[in-house]
């Protein structure tokens, strides 16, 4: 197995370098246009505006907000390319890997060679991981190259995990001075009750999830409460009885609920009023939504005044910085299973067929159409379906989203479809007839 895997690894490195060097000078030369973006953004936000652009951004899982931080830029553009470009190529790589002798006539003569089926198997699957490892490892070193020479030309980005009592106190301590800052308008309301909304959500996710409350369901509520919280009174009102299945109430009648939603609505009136009319809104209302007061601090660039206010503390502590490594970090594992699972994939259903079968075209052929179906996927809730049968559909590359992190249930399935992939293969490829 020793030599049968130097032997490999000596004939296919070359492809990769070859391959990773066009990428990563890819990847490098456009993270350049970032501080152009960054510039623009105003302009690029109201060109998304347009229906037909919007689908397609989040055909292809991007977001035109994520472009004004610098990780939203390279995991919306670098990632892509990398995702893409290494899942066809290894995809083709893994089939010609394991099929290549018998297309050549000299299987016989390594089967006749001090070996088994199952070493030469594996010593072929050892190279294919040696060599996206290399390829992972390598771009992943050109990304944090990119972003660090763009970093000064990037927004701060908020860390909601490293705010403390500390920060808080010494904020609060400063409110008027930090509220002097700001301008609030009456859409600020609707950020607020959301942002305190989905803290509240993210907090209690188990216990909604276990009640039978669909997270679709939530997910179109918070954001119709970022359009108009008042409307979301509207529709329960209009249809109560949709509500209270939705919620999975069935102790009131519909009298009984909508009284309850009337209350409701006025105790939210009440809040609004006091939210608007209030002199001081960091001391009256920070320490019910941190991240809000943050995020606006942060879109009115007054990091610096902030940190200086503070004496350097919210930057020397995180809260702020220019990306996350953790997230960047999350998004190349994530790249890396995906490229391990399609060449998986590849090298199981070409080790199954017959080697005059051309498998290396037919599994690039194969991933193109999971690529094109997960992006499709995206569009609507309709065909959301189409990215759940796709690896695709298991990577999360939305760097921007609060408490960003790799999600256990999303790997599980992304291992144990490479696991079961190269197991299938193996049994496959030990029962062939290669006469």
């Amino acid at each position: 197995m020793n030599n049968q895997f130097k032997s490999e690894l000596k004939m296919n490195y070359k492809k990769v370098l070859f391959t990773v060097l066009i990428l990563g000078s890819m990847i490098f030369f456009s993270m350049t246009f970032f501080p152009t973006i960054a510039e623009n953004m105003d302009m690029l936000e109201g060109f998304m505006q347009n229906e037909f652009m919007k689908n397609m951004m989040t055909a292809f899982g991007m977001n035109a907000n994520a472009f004004g931080s610098l990780m939203g830029f390279y995991a919306a553009y670098s990632s892509m390319w990398i995702v893409l470009v290494g899942s066809i190529f290894f995809s083709y790589f893994a089939a010609e890997l394991i099929a290549k002798e018998e297309k050549q006539g000299s299987i016989e003569y390594l089967l006749s060679r001090p070996t088994t089926r199952s070493r030469i198997y594996a010593s072929k699957y050892l190279v294919l991981l040696v060599l996206i490892l290399v390829f992972s490892v390598v771009l992943a070193t050109v990304g944090y190259v990119s972003l660090e020479v763009q970093k000064k030309a990037a927004p701060y980005q908020l860390n909601i995990s490293k705010h403390t009592t500390e920060i808080e106190t010494n904020i609060l301590k400063n409110s008027q001075t930090v509220s002097n800052w700001l301008s609030f308008i009456e859409q600020d309301f609707n950020g607020f009750a959301y942002d305190m909304l989905l803290t509240e959500y993210k907090s209690n996710e188990q216990e909604i999830k276990e009640s039978g409350i669909k997270k679709q369901d939530i997910d179109e509520m918070l954001k119709q409460l970022l359009d108009s919280p008042e409307s979301i009174f509207i529709a329960i009102k209009q249809n109560p009885t949709k509500f209270k299945k939705m919620f999975g109430i069935t102790d009131l009648s519909d009298e009984e609920f909508l009284a309850s939603v009337s209350e409701s609505e006025t105790e939210f009136i009440a809040f609004k009023s006091q939210f608007l009319a209030s002199k001081n809104l960091v001391k009256d209302f920070y320490a019910i939504s941190p991240s809000f007061f943050l995020n606006k601090i942060n879109n009115e660039n007054k990091v610096d005044e902030l940190n200086k206010l503070l004496n350097g503390t919210i930057l020397k502590q995180g809260l702020f910085t220019k990306y996350n490594l953790n997230s960047f970090i999350v998004l190349n594992i994530y790249m890396l299973l995906l490229i391990i699972v399609l060449a998986s994939l590849s090298f199981a259903f070409s080790a199954i067929v017959k080697g005059s079968f051309n498998s290396s075209q037919v599994a690039m052929v194969i991933i193109l159409v999971m690529y094109f179906m997960d992006s499709f996927g995206g569009i609507s809730s309709k065909t959301k379906i189409l990215t759940q049968i796709t690896p695709f559909g298991y990577i999360n590359s939305n760097v921007t989203e609060v408490g960003y992190a790799l999600q256990s249930s999303n790997v599980a399935v992304l291992i144990s479809i490479a696991v079961l992939s190269y197991i299938v293969g193996l049994i496959k490829y030990n029962k062939k007839d290669f006469s």
